[in-house]
């Protein structure tokens, strides 16, 4: 197998580069064998690739994360989840994270995909998801293509109503995540993880998008804030997974933010969501962070208004060139271009750590390797 210069280049810059450029250099060395026609013809795409497997220096991060000890004060150990988001109809790179997933099963307590399972709009349906072993313990969350009708009409995002998306993307899955507070017909829900001390609240954005959504949008926000003040009662930390980012945002200043700091793709989460998590603050309700998609790139930011608020969006799951062309920058490093984070909530110290699963750098060659944000006092302690 031969490699380019700038292959070279790419693999030097990336996590796995070196073990990488050494297997291709040795794959390069000549043979005494020669080429027949089916060496010659036999290439892997990468939908074929073999599922990420963790590096020494990856899985160190993984053991650091998970790491919360202080003077045995408190039992609770770290809440992990892996987050993926916008997987487009992707079965190919949905397989290879669950695979990852499940040769990691001791290291996470669930899987998130925060919106955008449809390939393009509603009518592609959900067939695909089914094909993917491990999809059913996947936590699901709509996105905009969820409720496209039609590409041809993208706003509003109203045209599928919550109880046919809920039919399609939440419900027939419901049963498969262990014990939830979710109501049949409906997008939104809660988990709640006892041993870790946090609740995961799940959201739908597209009920606040469109002038008929009204209604759908009140039953979700006064389900929130029973959720947000029971879990204020219980002293549970709360983590909200959503598909867009939020509005009016601040990007924190590190590598986990986009290089040249734009990010305006398409509306995103109104107001009505972080007013009330505000007061849940107010009231003294603890809050790590949202979890989000929809840009198909890394993101890090606050709301000015509110500092408190911080969201961590992933890239988009899937690798197809015509999804990840226009919002991601951190695919050009990996052979299957896979890049998902886990995200550990450590309630001990207050920290929302992440690690990057996969490609870890963009065309600026910032590191996005690891990240601690500090949710007691608002501040971001490491990104590289």
């Amino acid at each position: 197998m031969a490699i380019t210069r700038r292959d070279a280049l790419l693999l030097m810059t990336s996590t796995m580069g070196a073990a990488a450029l050494t297997a291709c250099r040795q794959a390069s060395a000549p043979t005494e064998q020669p080429a027949t026609e089916t060496t010659k013809k036999a290439t892997v795409e990468p939908s074929a690739q073999e599922p990420l497997t963790p590096s020494d220096d990856v899985s160190l991060r993984i053991t650091q994360a998970r790491h919360n000890t202080r003077g045995n004060s408190d039992p609770f150990e770290p809440f992990a989840l892996l987050h993926i988001s916008d997987v487009h109809g992707d079965a190919n790179a949905l397989s290879r994270a669950l695979a990852w997933a499940s040769a990691n099963e001791g290291v996470i307590d669930d899987i998130l995909c925060t919106g955008d399972l449809a390939t393009l709009e509603y009518a592609d349906g959900m067939e695909y998801w089914d094909q993917v072993a491990g999809s059913a313990r996947v936590l699901t969350c709509v996105g905009n293509h969820d409720v496209y009708d039609s590409l041809e009409t993208r706003l509003p995002y109203d045209k599928v109503s919550v109880s046919d998306a809920a039919a399609r993307y939440i419900d027939p899955f419901a049963a498969n995540w262990g014990t939830i507070d979710h109501e049949t017909g409906t997008t939104w829900y809660a988990k709640d993880y006892p041993e870790r001390n946090v609740r995961l609240i799940v959201l739908d954005c597209m009920p606040y998008i469109g002038e008929h959504s009204s209604p759908e949008a009140r039953m979700q926000n006064a389900w929130l804030e029973d959720k947000l003040a029971d879990a204020r009662r219980a002293r549970m930390t709360v983590v909200i997974g959503e598909h867009f980012p939020l509005a009016n945002k601040s990007m924190v200043e590190c590598s986990w933010a986009p290089f040249d700091r734009a990010f305006a793709y398409g509306p995103f989460l109104s107001s009505d969501v972080p007013n009330r998590v505000q007061a849940f603050i107010d009231a003294g309700g603890t809050f790590a962070c949202y979890l989000c998609g929809h840009c198909h790139t890394d993101a890090a930011h606050i709301l000015p208004k509110h500092p408190e608020q911080f969201a961590l969006a992933v890239p988009c799951t899937t690798d197809a060139p015509n999804q990840i062309a226009w919002g991601d920058m951190d695919r050009s490093q990996e052979s299957t271009r896979d890049a998902f984070n886990l995200v550990v909530i450590d309630t001990v110290n207050r920290l929302v750590k992440a690690v990057r699963i996969g490609a870890d750098r963009d065309l600026a060659l910032q590191k996005r390797t690891a990240l601690s944000w500090d949710y007691r006092r608002h501040r971001l302690v490491y990104a590289g």
